[in-house]
């Protein structure tokens, strides 16, 4: 969607969203009013086209003007350009459609033989005077081309002109530096370059081609015309080129049209070239590409002045360009010692876990037998049952107590395969059987958890779903979700829904609460083990444990929360055939 932003003026900040038609202008009616004499009633619209935006002048009288340089009838907007109208300056953004998704290519222009150059000049000798010139008086008259201090002073009018031609000069690289300075971002910085180009000099077009530093290759980066049309193709001639890269020649041909070099150019006859300039871009005493500008019907569009400023900002561009390269580069190297960083963060969190697991797996393999005989004395549940069958409480705590004595075993030898990671679904055994009794059986066991009791916990079975799988290892993920459930709900008013239902060829069983939930930032550390929110209990296995044995089940199990608005724990299993 194309924008303008006001940068300032009375409606500094404002952004407008762009559309066919948008005027900006004195009148109240405009789309965007400037109460600005220096602003004419319908000063400006926009257009859209094939190319992309379209910013046309209404034959204002103050003009309108793009990165400072007067709009000629309509210019092509391009992402970034700054429009200024009387006081005020507007920012367009704007897709580049003109050759978007669009790789340049450079078509090459045959000569005949014996080519010669209209001006050649060595790019180097046409550097400004050097800094220990300038500190000299007499040295900074020499540097701008005149015999003598008293030829200055007399102040002919060739004197004068000389003055104001390197005056011209100086004022024009100055601001062409500036604008280059602080850019980053390649494509704006050339776009940059070309915007002063067309400004200072009488060019149609222009082409800017880098040279690939490690291959050596050249890469068309930019071609595009004065109204800011951009085209996919730029069209070099061999002879010029090579001159420019291998003796960092800097030339003119003026009329090409007529010039024997280039009579046979395809170039020549499609778009009736009449001028032609092409300069190296040196930076470091490295040649990284070229610029070409091109006039179509001037038969001499181009003299040693323009060839002496091209050539002195192509230089100031090479440099923008390089540290825009290193700019780039270490950018890159950041983002890979932020990577490496990252890494090495989870690796030593990884090695941390794993040594916090292998020692979790030495203590539960040396509490079992400890375990397992402490244990022993509960067996004697079972006499107690033998000799009062009649007692149906005493048989129902009894099982309790029984199925508690088990379930201790099995959680001892869950922590220890969990640590080991060596339990696998052939290591148990799983048998066909309605979920409804797993259901119910782990909450009527749930009856007596402190927790639990205190909470209304409902199930609904909304289908009678089958599926194979181990009771004890699936007991003890439902109560795992349930009890971290009872633990998250209020005192007051918790509930807790445990719901049995199908999805296509899977059984699905939701745990859902209306508790505090998880917050998103900690959703993700759920799963890891030893993390836990509840202090000074539990070790942060409970939640890996269930994944681990869902898994080797073939099922998944998933959470569903947000802040302050409860969460369902989800689990997934096959059907049974």
């Amino acid at each position: 969607m194309a924008r303008l932003t006001v940068l300032d003026g009375q409606f500094e900040g404002a952004v407008l969203e762009l559309t066919e038609g948008f005027c900006i202008g004195r009148a109240q009616d405009c789309s965007l009013f400037l109460p600005d004499p220096q602003v004419s009633r319908k000063h400006v619209f926009f257009s859209q086209s094939g190319d992309g935006w379209w910013v046309n002048d209404n034959a204002s009288h103050n003009g309108a003007f793009v990165n400072e340089i007067r709009v000629e009838r309509k210019r092509l907007m391009r992402d970034g350009d700054v429009l200024r109208i009387g006081g005020t300056r507007i920012e367009i953004s704007v897709p580049d459609k003109a050759v978007e998704g669009a790789q340049a290519r450079i078509q090459y222009d045959e000569e005949t033989s014996g080519l010669t150059m209209t001006v050649e000049r060595d790019a180097r000798s046409l550097a400004p005077p050097t800094i220990d010139a300038l500190a000299s008086t007499e040295k900074a008259v020499d540097g701008f081309s005149f015999s003598s201090l008293d030829e200055l002073r007399r102040a002919s009018d060739r004197s004068l002109r000389f003055v104001l031609s390197n005056a011209r000069r100086f004022a024009i690289l100055f601001h062409v530096a500036r604008g280059l300075q602080g850019q980053t971002d390649l494509d704006k910085l050339l776009g940059v370059m070309m915007d002063h180009v067309f400004r200072v000099m009488r060019a149609d077009h222009g082409d800017i081609v880098l040279v690939e530093p490690e291959s050596g290759h050249l890469i068309p980066v930019l071609s595009v015309a004065r109204d800011g049309r951009k085209s996919d193709t730029v069209r070099l001639s061999r002879t010029v080129i090579s001159k420019t890269l291998n003796s960092r020649v800097a030339v003119i041909s003026t009329d090409a049209r007529s010039d024997p070099r280039l009579a046979s150019s395809d170039s020549i006859i499609m778009y009736g070239m009449r001028s032609i300039m092409c300069v190296p871009m040196i930076a470091m005493e490295r040649v990284i590409g070229i610029v070409q500008v091109v006039n179509n019907d001037d038969l001499a569009a181009f003299g040693e002045d323009d060839l002496y400023l091209l050539t002195v900002i192509a230089s100031l561009a090479a440099v923008s360009i390089e540290n825009t390269r290193l700019y780039e580069k270490q950018k890159a190297a950041l983002e890979e010692i932020r990577k490496a960083r990252e890494n090495l963060k989870l690796a030593q969190e990884e090695l941390t876990r794993s040594e916090k697991l292998a020692t979790v797996g030495q203590l539960a393999s040396g509490m079992a037998h400890e375990i397992k005989n402490s244990l022993g004395p509960m067996a004697l549940v079972h006499l107690l049952k033998e000799r009062h069958p009649d007692d149906e409480v005493l048989q129902e705590y009894a099982s309790v107590i029984l199925e508690s004595h088990n379930r201790i075993l099995s959680l001892v030898n869950e922590v220890r395969n969990f640590t080991s990671q060596g339990a696998s679904a052939a290591s148990f055994e799983m048998t066909r059987r309605p979920l409804r009794e797993l259901l119910e059986s782990t909450l009527n066991f749930l009856k007596f958890d402190r927790d639990v009791k205190r909470t209304q916990v409902r199930l609904q079975v909304r289908d009678e779903l089958d599926a194979r799988y181990s009771l004890d290892r699936m007991k003890q993920v439902i109560i795992n979700l349930v009890r971290n459930s009872a633990q998250a709900v209020p005192e007051s008013g918790g509930q807790i829904d445990v719901v049995l239902q199908r999805e296509g060829s899977t059984a699905v069983i939701r745990v859902i609460d209306n508790g505090s939930g998880i917050p998103a930032e900690i959703m993700e550390k759920i799963w890891t083990p030893f993390f836990s929110t509840k202090e000074g209990s539990g070790m942060g296995l409970g939640l890996g444990i269930s994944r681990m044995i869902i898994e080797q089940h073939e099922g998944r199990i998933e959470c569903q929360s947000a802040d302050g608005r409860g969460t369902a724990m989800i689990i997934r299993l096959p059907l049974a055939e």
